[in-house]
């Protein structure tokens, strides 16, 4: 007679991290600019692909978004406007190897100067089948921002800078 002990894992997931990161210039991720564990009260580049980890491997089918319209639907949303609309994403959210991080990219960039808030619902569960135990939402959100441009002029004493919305000549 053989015995064989295994045990379920019950244990709801949790959201561990929020972050970013921005494409470089030769259109690769990087976290340079964006290199916190937790975007809430923080300024991102509107250009960034926002990433939220899990304490367990999760159920890839189980994190998605809206690629179609604003409305805010699927278990990974972003919004500016306390979710009444979100943002439309290109594509579901992506896994890492681990499954554990999911990081989803807006259609387009992320308005400049606005305030947006991330949520993943208790739809979104683990590999065990267990469901996030309460909504998540970060709680002051992070707001997006454009590089600002600096240019020379070759023959002047000042520099110009554009970006944000304006310019300002230094």
């Amino acid at each position: 007679f053989e015995s064989y002990a295994f045990k379920l894992d019950t244990t709801a997931p949790t959201v561990s991290s929020t972050s970013c990161s921005t494409p470089d210039d030769n259109g690769s991720s990087s976290s340079d600019n964006c290199s916190v564990t937790s975007i809430d009260n923080s300024y991102v580049l509107a250009s960034s692909s926002i990433s939220v980890s899990f304490s367990d491997p999760m159920d890839s089918s189980s994190l998605t978004t809206n690629t179609t319209n604003t409305n805010c639907t699927g278990s990974f949303q972003i919004s500016s406007d306390s979710f009444s609309t979100c943002i439309n994403m290109a594509s579901n959210p992506t896994a890492s190897s681990d499954t554990k991080t999911f990081t989803i990219t807006p259609s387009s960039n992320f308005s400049n100067l606005t305030t947006y808030k991330i949520r993943i619902t208790t739809a979104a569960k683990d590999i065990g089948g267990n469901t996030l135990s309460e909504q998540f939402t970060t709680n002051t959100g992070f707001t997006a921002v454009v590089t600002p441009t600096i240019k020379w002029f070759e023959g002047s004493t000042s520099l110009s800078m554009s970006g944000g919305g304006g310019s300002s000549g230094i």
